[in-house]
């Protein structure tokens, strides 16, 4: 079963929005107030202590060209140790010389949620599928976030027993808010901050369901 156990964690809820440079907010004037992070802390409310944790660049394979692991992040983020986690990685794994990898993303992806699983909070954690690519930018290929990175994403996360949030198909009918193709703006971020805060919500007190703020845990 999901998340079972029931423990009440302090206030602030702590939550840790974990990826690369959509997560970061780059290309978005503003980021510090417009990235997503930002915007679901100002959804949130006080109840919330959101932190950004986006890495530009950054892969979710060990073998990607600029490993999330290696990165002092993953420090961070232990040291925040947070009740709750959103993971969103796989942009860049969609580039053609990451890609070549394939046969361990699904490993890797295992791996980084086993990782959130032993922070001391044990935190809720959900998966996010990647939002969509709009054309070949980047060296990204669009057509391997859709159709091999997803269905992987999903699978590792019914194995690890986490929940997704689809922000391939909450950001699929909005090319405009994508300038260069890859990174959405700040209309963009503002729509992945209220679908993250849709999946999250019950959790606050704010949130029309806040009388059932305990924090289930595996």
């Amino acid at each position: 079963m999901l998340h079972s156990a029931p423990v009440i964690p302090e206030t602030p809820v702590r939550l840790a929005c974990i990826g690369d440079s959509i997560t970061y907010g780059d290309r978005i004037e503003g980021r510090e107030m417009n990235s997503y992070p930002s915007k679901l802390q100002g959804i949130l409310g006080k109840d919330a202590l959101v932190m950004n944790f986006g890495v530009n660049g950054c892969t979710l394979l060990k073998k990607g060209d600029l490993p999330y692991w290696e990165d002092k992040t993953m420090q961070l983020i232990w040291d925040f140790n947070p009740h709750i986690a959103v993971l969103m990685l796989g942009t860049n794994d969609a580039k053609a010389r990451n890609w070549k990898y394939h046969d361990e993303f699904y490993g890797d992806y295992i791996a980084f949620i086993r990782y959130l699983k032993g922070i001391p909070a044990r935190p809720l954690i959900w998966a996010c599928f990647p939002v969509p690519a709009f054309g070949p930018m980047y060296d990204i290929l669009p057509e391997v976030i859709r159709d091999q990175e997803i269905p992987l994403i999903r699978k590792a996360s019914r194995a690890e027993q986490i929940k997704n949030i689809n922000l391939y198909r909450a950001l699929s009918g909005y090319p405009d808010l994508f300038p260069d193709l890859v990174h959405p703006n700040a209309a963009g971020a503002q729509r992945i901050a209220v679908k993250v805060y849709s999946a999250v919500r019950k959790y606050f007190k704010g949130s029309v369901q806040g009388n059932q703020r305990s924090f289930p845990s595996r």
